[in-house]
């Protein structure tokens, strides 16, 4: 009379042991199978908003001061055109610009590059601006931050410094969506003669701030508008 092969749970040791954790597991994975096919698929990821191309034209990239001296019978004004040695001033901007937009998420905001081909002065001037110069845009809209650069103005005791820009949005066919000017301002550190020296340190840290001061500005004029 042949042996008879006991069955797997009659089987004693540690290889009976694996074997019934190994069909345990098995069957906890055939019995899950159905309810994992009945699940829906992952929602798709929301569309990405529009993009922005943002287009920064400063007109001068040094610091012009105009200097107002008071006379008995006339006021002698002059002006004085500093360079800023060492110092990219359109760099500092575009930096600064793309920071502060890139917490308002409701588009996507890109630098404009050479293929763009757009020109910043002339987008900004509704008389001068056409659908045509816009044909080359790789976007939806156009973010024009015309920077008319950074001045100073000495004038008695007192001693300012003032950026002025004006922020325009343009749909792809060169159509104004809104117009909105910025400004900011700050005490002029030191003296013109100063300034002109070999170290601007003092000058720089100033354009520093009004930069922050002027994009802090921005982001809040920006935030407010339909984009």
């Amino acid at each position: 009379m042949g042996s008879q092969v006991p069955s797997l749970s009659a089987r004693p040791g540690m290889h009976g042991k694996v074997l019934r954790r190994v069909l345990g597991w098995l069957t906890l994975v055939a019995a899950s199978l159905p309810a994992l096919a009945q699940q829906p698929n992952a929602a798709p990821a929301p569309p990405a908003g529009p993009q922005v191309v943002v287009l920064v034209n400063l007109r001068s990239k040094d610091v012009t001061i105009t200097d107002i001296k008071f006379r008995a019978f006339y006021n002698k004004v002059e002006n004085k055109v500093i360079p800023l040695t060492d110092y990219d001033l359109q760099a500092a901007i575009q930096d600064e610009v793309m920071l502060r937009l890139a917490d308002d998420k409701r588009v996507q905001w890109r630098l404009a590059t050479a293929e763009d081909k757009l020109d910043g002065i002339a987008l900004a001037d509704d008389k001068q601006r056409t659908p045509a110069m816009l044909a080359s845009l790789k976007g939806d809209r156009v973010l024009v931050v015309d920077v008319y650069g950074v001045r100073g103005y000495i004038h008695s005791m007192v001693k300012n410094m003032v950026i002025g820009v004006n922020v325009i949005l343009l749909d792809r066919d060169g159509r104004k969506l809104w117009k909105k000017g910025v400004s900011a301002k700050m005490k002029f550190p030191g003296s013109i003669e100063e300034s002109q020296a070999d170290n601007q340190k003092g000058l720089k840290q100033a354009v520093n701030t009004l930069i922050e001061k002027f994009c802090e500005s921005m982001k809040s004029k920006v935030g407010e508008q339909k984009i």
